[in-house]
């Protein structure tokens, strides 16, 4: 792989992570996914304090026809943060 390859694979991750940025976005009190401009789906955040809480709701998620492997990742990434909950 060289430079060229690099700086591309870094570009298409950044625009990925800019969609899914404008998918969800995350409020004091809620985790919020927009769709079509219009519709959304809101999570609280106090639903997703704990690490059963969180991963029930992940379970949740994955029963969505709208849910993707990258925005359910990207959703886990951002509750657990938010809510002081270590993953790794």
């Amino acid at each position: 792989m060289n430079l060229r390859h690099i700086s591309e694979a870094i570009e298409e991750r950044q625009k990925i992570m800019e969609e899914l940025n404008s998918i969800l976005r995350i409020t004091d009190k809620h985790f919020i996914f927009h769709f079509n401009g219009m519709d959304q789906y809101e999570i609280p955040v106090s639903d997703c304090n704990t690490p059963e809480k969180l991963l029930s709701w992940v379970f949740h998620l994955t029963e969505k026809r709208w849910m993707s492997v990258d925005l359910l990742r990207h959703f886990i990434r951002a509750a657990s943060h938010k809510s002081k909950i270590s993953i790794i």
